[in-house]
């Protein structure tokens, strides 16, 4: 699986009468997620499934190895920000919560964020006792295993190094979810289409980066000033990535 985060188009200072007040000394930052298909790919209203990418189109290139793929409503997109230089964002990670009501369908997995140090709760809201853990992608001692968890109990565990962890279950073959761990607790999950915003961040420099699970990017910073949003525009693209050989 590959996160990377992705590519920013543009970059301003607004003012949103909408939105809670900042609070005095402090900064906010409202990230827009935009998702962007092949280029030379035209989207055809009048059929079923042409909002996908790789489904027959006069002006679809060939989806090769990539899944299909709505980009006007591209869920699981994880957002984060932190100082630059720093290891985390000030205040506790978000904390998760995971029910599990029956097997996976097969479907796309769950996406969950949270950052370091972040407490995560699954839920067995199915009517079976259900063993569950964790991997982490990288390191094979970052997991957790919370045992086995009977019909309408809950089990937690915390995670202290940020990548990605799989939720499994020997009892089922797809995983539970995927958990994205950032080194920030500034981090949430969002769709192409919608924006993201953190609130009461400290004033200076930022990373701001975005991460899906099937789609390639970049990351830059940015500066936060104080009393001010500042809004980024992130695109969501599969034109970064290299012509195949």
């Amino acid at each position: 699986m590959r996160w990377i985060a992705l590519a920013i188009v543009a970059l301003a200072a607004v003012a949103c009468s909408s939105t809670p007040p900042i609070v005095e000394g402090q900064s906010a930052l409202r990230v827009w997620i935009v998702a962007q298909p092949k280029t030379g790919y035209a989207f055809d209203n009048g059929g079923s499934g042409d909002a996908y990418y790789g489904e027959s189109s006069t002006a679809a290139p060939s989806s090769g190895s990539y899944a299909l793929v709505d980009y006007r409503k591209l869920e699981n997109v994880v957002v984060w920000a932190q100082p630059a230089g720093a290891t985390n964002a000030a205040g506790a990670a978000p904390p998760v919560s995971i029910d599990i009501a029956g097997a996976p369908d097969g479907g796309d997995t769950p996406v969950f964020a949270t950052g370091t140090g972040g407490s995560v709760t699954i839920r067995n809201q199915s009517g079976t006792t259900m063993d569950v853990y964790a991997l982490h992608e990288n390191d094979d001692d970052a997991g957790f295993d919370l045992g086995e968890i009977t019909p309408g109990s809950e089990a937690s565990a915390t995670v202290d190094k940020p990548g990605i962890y799989e939720v499994l279950s020997n009892d089922h073959d797809q995983p539970i979810a995927q958990l994205f761990v950032a080194s920030s607790s500034a981090v949430a999950v969002g769709r192409s289409g919608r924006n993201v915003r953190f609130a009461n961040l400290a004033p200076g420099r930022y990373e701001v980066a975005c991460g899906h699970p099937r789609l390639p990017g970049s990351r830059r910073v940015v500066e936060l000033a104080p009393g001010e949003q500042t809004t980024v525009s992130l695109k969501v693209t599969v034109n970064a990535l290299a012509a195949s050989r």
